[in-house]
């Protein structure tokens, strides 16, 4: 037990969403307690595209790649986090479903289930505005192809969304011709 919160704190202190909060100790103690370890090698699926949003995982060493349709993504790596997108935008962002494949050696990660997300962002409520805003800044850099469906978003966001998606349509329309 003691051997799993020492790396579950290791884990904690790296990822991007904690540092710079000003967070109860309550919030790492929570996370070290219910964070499962996981191994997994080269070309092993961690989220298959099919599955039903159930977990977050963390990267805590190696890389993982987001897949859709064999489509690359983006490469996450160590302190990075995926799979939180059905927790904090279940209202606003519908996404198409994509698979985490590990692509290089051994990647280690740990999972939050879908019973302790709902339970941090309970307790903890500015842990769940912070991964939002983390979110909704990887949703736009990864500018997913058009993808992406707005339906209730803020109205700042939704005007943000639809210019970009009308600067490339006109950028496919210019390459297209």
């Amino acid at each position: 037990r003691d051997l799993h919160l020492h790396l579950t704190q290791g884990l904690i202190q790296k990822l991007p969403f904690l540092s710079g909060m000003d967070l109860p100790p309550t919030v790492s103690t929570f996370l070290s307690s219910v964070l499962q370890w996981q191994l997994a090698i080269a070309n092993d699926v961690v989220m298959e595209q099919e599955d039903p949003p159930e977990k977050i995982c963390f990267i805590q060493s190696g890389n993982v790649v987001l897949v859709r349709d064999a489509a690359r993504l983006t490469e996450l790596s160590d302190g990075s986090y995926f799979g939180e997108l059905p927790f904090t935008h279940k209202e606003t962002i519908k996404l198409q479903p994509m698979s985490a494949v590990v692509e290089k050696k051994v990647c280690e990660y740990h999972i939050l289930s879908a019973a302790h997300v709902i339970e941090l962002f309970h307790h903890f409520p500015e842990v769940e505005d912070v991964m939002r805003l983390v979110a909704t800044q990887r949703v736009t850099r990864l500018e997913l192809n058009g993808e992406v469906a707005l339906e209730k978003a803020s109205e700042s966001y939704t005007r943000q969304a639809r210019l970009h998606s009308a600067r490339n349509r006109h950028r496919r329309n210019t390459i297209t011709r």
